[in-house]
């Protein structure tokens, strides 16, 4: 079973000790196994596959643009000739690679129990719940297993390669592991998609819907939306991406409009009440007050109001041009 080395337990150990850090040993320890992980899917090479490293994970390791545990990997799967395959056939394509990431994770040594691999919509998402063994007690904040998630959907813009070590070798500057070189997702493409996928689950929370994909860890991405603001919007002067926010709000519509009132006719109406509910409801602040001081491990912790208003400003600037 897949486990970090002696020598990563004494460099966590050490820098919890030296450093002070606002995380704990488990949370240093799951990204060690979540780079791992990456590692597997990094040397995974069929012909007419394109993988890309996408959400959250990405821009904490990759573009280094937020200071925060990201426990789950997003990637997408792009096929070539896709849309020339019949539809048996790309199910059968997807089943394939289905096939040999799991082969690539337990090559790896991690746990992979078939009941832990789940797929849908004929294979275009597929899962994994990889297991590992710990050396240290469970921090409750996070779930006990490295979660994959693959989505056959194309970038919609130009990825970029990047290489990223382990959190614990950033934080010490040391190396106990070699680095990890992917094709990752544009920032401007992730941007949005955290505004629109924020503010569209909000809606069927605060509607009440039972089958709602809201979850109190959501909140990483007013987190997420403020920090690519402040370190890249702000730094770079480039102007915010309301055409390619245009296709993803489209594409978001076309998926999930029959689950919402009124938003296929309105979804920029729609989410601008959303905003503002949000701002006004205490709930989403609590949840965003909780993950913050258990995840957020940078000098700076911008508070529910602060990171909010960036993310509020933004939304407002992108849907009001719609």
């Amino acid at each position: 079973m897949r486990t970090i080395s002696a020598d990563q337990q004494r460099l966590i150990d050490d820098a919890i000790g030296e450093l002070s850090l606002a995380l704990s040993p488990a949370i240093l320890e799951k990204d060690i196994l979540v780079t791992e992980a990456l590692r597997a899917i990094s040397k995974i090479a069929l012909p007419g596959l394109t993988l890309t490293f996408s959400g959250g994970t990405c821009l904490a390791k990759a573009y280094q643009l937020v200071e925060r545990m990201s426990e789950d990997i997003d990637l997408r799967l792009v096929i070539d000739n896709q849309d020339s395959l019949s539809r048996s056939a790309l199910r059968r394509t997807l089943s394939e690679l289905k096939s040999a990431f799991a082969e690539s994770f337990r090559t790896a040594q991690f746990g992979l129990p078939n009941e832990r691999i789940r797929a849908r919509n004929e294979n275009h998402f597929i899962s994994f719940d990889l297991t590992y063994m710990p050396r240290y007690p469970p921090d409750a904040a996070l779930r006990p297993e490295v979660r994959v998630e693959f989505m056959a959907i194309p970038p919609r813009r130009p990825t970029q390669i990047l290489t990223f070590p382990p959190l614990i070798d950033k934080l010490t500057q040391r190396t106990t592991a070699a680095s990890v070189t992917l094709a990752c997702l544009s920032i401007e493409e992730t941007f949005c998609e955290k505004i629109i996928s924020y503010l569209r689950r909000a809606t069927e929370h605060l509607a009440g819907r039972d089958n709602s994909q809201y979850e109190d860890r959501l909140a990483r991405h007013v987190y997420d939306v403020h920090q690519i603001v402040t370190l890249h919007y702000q730094r770079s002067h480039a102007p915010l991406p309301s055409e390619l926010f245009t296709e993803i709000l489209a594409g978001d519509v076309a998926q999930y409009g029959n689950r919402i009132i009124g938003f296929p006719a309105d979804p920029t109406g729609v989410l601008r009440q959303t905003l503002e509910a949000v701002s006004r409801e205490p709930e989403f602040r609590k949840h965003y007050d909780r993950f913050a001081s258990e995840l957020v491990y940078g000098d700076h912790r911008p508070t529910f109001d602060e990171a909010f208003a960036t993310f509020r400003g933004s939304a407002e600037v992108l849907l009001g041009r719609q």
